[in-house]
């Protein structure tokens, strides 16, 4: 526009001259160009405008296209969490998985060994069934022969207390006499006139048959019985029935085995052995003629199954416990010591320690005995002591002397060593006086280290050896109203378990004949009772004959003189001459 304002005012000023016009049309042109230029700008303005506007329209674009972006950052940053809580997750149970694998293949290792375990006891129990029906043989054929032997024992028994004259006496003692009377009425051309012979002089089967049987086979062929009844029982058989050996023998084998024992000779007419022999030996003589040795002697199970008895009050309810009583019941909490009432030793499972002392060449301690620890020395003799106190008899202290562990040693060295071993032996005695223990019940003496199968009994150096026998003898005479006795449980085990002697309803005949008492009340009637039933064993049964045992039957048993009367030795005697 100045250009142009310019241009205007040189050509009102001056003339149209070449030059003016030139310089007119030169200004004109520039104004052109300039307009052009303007023209250009303008549209360049206008471009860059609508290039702002379409600028801001991007600028939203963009800003809704980043919030957007940061959406789906936002979602994939909560989806890579989500994705490695699940790797987690998969990679635990692949964990998982694996161990589950090891276990199923331990699992199925070990389904493996079961079902060979299994094979090998099916077989087994193919292999014990097929042996059941001969075990079962065997067993039955056990048991038979135990109730021959049973019998046979109670019928030489029973000959010994009831020999007497016409009773077992020698081959041919009176035996004349008595094959008159046995077959003055019996039918002529049978063996009962040679049964009746036997019976009446020998009382049972069993103990014709000793008589007959010459070399203790057990079983006589038909020679052999002959023989045994010239030689051995004295009979003219064929002169007393009027039949030979043979006709005697084959009425004897009834199941034609070729062979006959003493059960043939007492099925051969039984009434006849009834009437003319001895009666069955009863429950007493029984008890007697058992084979007490074979369980160490009847003393010896009686202060194994007997108890102590407590006093027994008028309403048959029992008092409080005797001090001893309560000394056995406190017995049970011993910690230091060890009671075997069978061979009545007294172990330390405690070492009683003592102090240490000294002998050599140049130096020798004195042999004095002195605790190394008095407290548990005071605890280890306090239970020495109770058991000492409940078993009332002689005890010895006994201090064992181990040998050197090589070579010897001289005699000075072993007296010193026998007397210390003395010393402390006695140091422990006076420890047992202290403790209550009667001085005159304890001795102390030292003794050679026992052999090594007895090392573990007397690890400790230290026993105390009780005198049973005496110790129930001092229990008897020092509790006149307890003392020690068989209960009937006890009394029914060794006879009817133990000893397989006689049925339950004989045993408590017996049991009720031995025991002392102790309610007063209702004796009378208790002795017509039936056995009481064992709780332990019998709560189900529902035999009539059995009923529970009363506060009177649990306080009865049998005491050691009776059981020793009872069980004493047979008489030494001859029964057949």
């Amino acid at each position: 526009r100045a250009a142009q304002r310019e241009a205007e005012v040189a050509a009102q000023q001056q003339p149209e001259t070449p030059a003016v016009v030139l310089q007119v049309r030169a200004l004109q042109g520039e104004v052109a160009a300039v307009q052009a230029e303007l023209q250009a700008c303008e549209a360049r303005e206008r471009a860059a405008r609508e290039a702002t506007r379409a600028g801001s329209t991007f600028r939203d674009d963009v800003a809704a296209a980043g919030r957007e972006l940061e959406d789906w950052a936002a979602r994939l940053k909560a989806g890579r969490e989500v994705l490695e809580r699940q790797q987690q997750e998969t990679r635990g149970l692949h964990a998982r998985a694996r161990a589950e694998e090891a276990a199923m293949q331990t699992r199925e290792a070990e389904m493996a060994r079961l079902i060979a375990r299994r094979d090998v006891l099916d077989a087994e129990r193919r292999a014990l069934d097929d042996a059941k029906q001969p075990l079962r043989a065997q067993v039955g054929a056990l048991a038979q022969k135990y109730e021959q032997h049973k019998r046979q024992l109670f019928a030489y028994g029973g000959a010994m207390l009831c020999a007497g004259p016409g009773r077992g006496g020698g081959a041919g003692a009176d035996v004349e006499g008595e094959a008159q009377r046995a077959g003055s009425d019996a039918q002529p051309g049978s063996v009962e006139p040679l049964i009746r012979l036997l019976a009446a002089h020998y009382g049972w089967p069993e103990v014709a048959f000793a008589r007959i049987d010459l070399h203790a086979a057990g079983r006589l062929g038909s020679e052999d019985l002959g023989v045994g009844l010239l030689l051995g029982a004295g009979v003219e058989y064929q002169a007393l029935t009027g039949l030979s050996v043979s006709a005697i023998f084959r009425c004897l084998d009834r199941h034609g085995a070729g062979k006959v024992g003493a059960a043939d000779l007492a099925a051969c007419l039984p009434q006849v052995w009834r009437d003319f022999g001895c009666p069955p030996l009863q429950a007493a003589g029984k008890l007697r003629v058992l084979p007490w040795s074979a369980v160490g002697g009847p003393e010896r199970i009686f202060q194994a199954e007997a108890t102590s008895q407590a006093p027994v009050s008028t309403d048959g309810r029992p008092e409080a416990a005797a001090p001893a009583l309560e000394i056995v019941a406190r017995l049970d909490g011993l910690r230091h010591v060890r009671f075997d009432p069978d061979i009545g030793r007294i172990s330390l499972t405690t070492e009683l320690v003592f102090e240490q002392r000294h002998y050599g060449s140049v130096r020798q301690s004195a042999p004095t005995a002195r605790f190394a620890d008095p407290a548990t020395a005071a605890g280890i003799v306090g239970e020495v002591a109770a058991v000492l106190k409940t078993h009332r008899g002689p005890a010895t202290v006994v201090h064992f002397r181990r040998p050197p562990k090589g070579g010897t040693y001289n005699s000075a060295h072993e007296e010193w060593l026998e007397a210390l071993a003395l010393g402390r032996a006695e140091l422990v005695k006076a420890e047992l006086v202290r403790a209550g223990v009667p001085a005159s019940q304890l001795i102390a003496r030292v003794a050679p280290a026992p052999a090594s199968s007895e090392a573990a009994v007397c690890e400790h150096a230290l026993v105390f050896d009780v005198d049973m026998l005496a110790a129930a003898a001092a229990g008897r005479q020092g509790a006149p109203e307890g003392g020690r006795g068989l209960r009937w449980d006890a009394f029914e085990g060794i006879l009817c378990e133990k000893m397989r002697a006689m049925p339950r309803e004989e045993a408590w005949q017996l049991f009720d004949s031995l025991s002392s008492a102790a309610v007063s009340a209702g004796r009378a009637d208790a002795e017509q009772q039936p056995p009481p039933r064992r709780r332990e064993r019998d709560a189900g049964s529902r035999r009539g004959s059995l009923r529970e045992a009363s506060s009177g039957d649990a306080q009865r048993a049998v005491p050691l003189e009776a059981w020793a009367d009872a069980t004493k030795d047979l008489p030494l005697q001859r029964v057949w001459g």
